[in-house]
């Protein structure tokens, strides 16, 4: 999908009654693994609205999973959490010959990059942390009218991204893809660390729910987005992707990581069970990636690695553990 012009924008903005002083400004935003493209559109020096560019394929599921006929999962999302009072942004208007769809600028302060600069990073996650444990609260019945109800992150959903892990993240880090008898070795404490997680209780979960997806908006308090992939998952999962996520391990430490984990009012026996089969998945995504030319996910390795070996620990897989070291994975 090519970017749209200024002038196409301006007639957008004209039909949705979006006020602009000029000439729309766009300005392109970082990528990311996605299809979805995003640009900051700029209608007055101090004014602007978001632009989603949503793929002709529509802003489906990863994985594959069909969309409802005539349902975008980001309204459909976006209106179930907005109507509960959540902070997500406001649409503005989707015009589905196109993919274009305005909403709400909710700012361009992300929470891990503000963590990194802040003298107290720990309060901006901890604010996080009672924001996950207020969605949850208020996710709590299952709302048919929502779609993310009936997704549920499941065995084989859970094992398809561990097989990623084994055949893109293992030989990333070991240099080799593992022999056959090691290979089915590998897969079969796969297949039971699916079946453990996939035994957890499900509840509503934003499926990326970590700091580059919570903004700081101007009055101080955090704002979510990229919600479209909510799913039921263990009410570990969120809690999961937050904390182990890229560098919050190294910006907080593990000692303020168990603190959150205890504020949060979590097992920590099942947040470390959720955090290896999330980090595996991670691992084997990048990995993937960078075959597919998106590189720059190589960077962020050696913090999944790591997040990876002390879930092996906390979660007793010495078995495991030991596999992947004797194939040269940094465990």
């Amino acid at each position: 999908m090519e970017d749209p012009t200024p002038e196409a924008v301006a007639r957008d903005l004209a039909r949705g009654g979006i006020a602009s002083s000029g000439p729309p400004r766009l300005e392109a935003l970082p990528g990311d693994a996605g299809a979805r493209r995003y640009l900051r559109v700029r209608t007055a020096p101090h004014r602007t609205v978001m632009l989603m560019l949503v793929p002709d394929r529509g802003d489906a599921e990863r994985g594959g999973a069909a969309i409802p006929a005539g349902e975008l999962p980001y309204l459909n999302v976006q209106r179930y959490l907005a109507r509960l009072g959540l902070p997500v942004p406001e649409v503005h208007g989707f015009d589905p010959a196109t993919g274009r769809l305005y909403h709400e600028d909710l700012g361009a302060r992300h929470l891990a990059a503000e963590a990194r600069e802040a003298a107290d990073p720990v309060a901006a996650y901890a604010a996080a942390v009672d924001l996950l444990a207020r969605m949850q609260a208020l996710t709590e019945d299952p709302d048919p009218g929502c779609l993310a109800f009936g997704r549920r992150f499941g065995r084989d959903a859970m094992r398809s991204e561990l097989a990623e892990f084994a055949e893109f993240g293992v030989p990333r880090m070991s240099g080799r893809a593992p022999g056959p008898d090691v290979r089915r070795a590998l897969d079969g404490m796969l297949d039971a660390l699916a079946a453990e997680v996939a035994a957890l209780p499900p509840r509503f979960s934003h499926r990326d729910y970590h700091g580059d997806n919570l903004l700081l908006r101007a009055d101080g308090s955090l704002g979510i987005i990229d919600f479209q992939d909510a799913f039921l998952a263990p009410a570990t999962y969120d809690l999961a992707s937050l904390l182990t996520d890229r560098d919050a391990p190294k910006v907080l430490g593990w000692a303020v990581v168990d603190g959150l984990v205890s504020r949060a009012g979590a097992d920590p026996a099942e947040f470390w069970i959720v955090a290896l089969q999330r980090q595996m998945k991670v691992a084997g995504r990048f990995a993937s990636l960078a075959l597919r030319g998106k590189g720059s996910y190589l960077a962020y390795l050696p913090a999944t690695w790591s997040v990876i070996a002390r879930a092996l620990g906390k979660t007793g897989r010495m078995g495991l553990q030991e596999l992947l070291a004797s194939l040269g994975c940094p465990v």
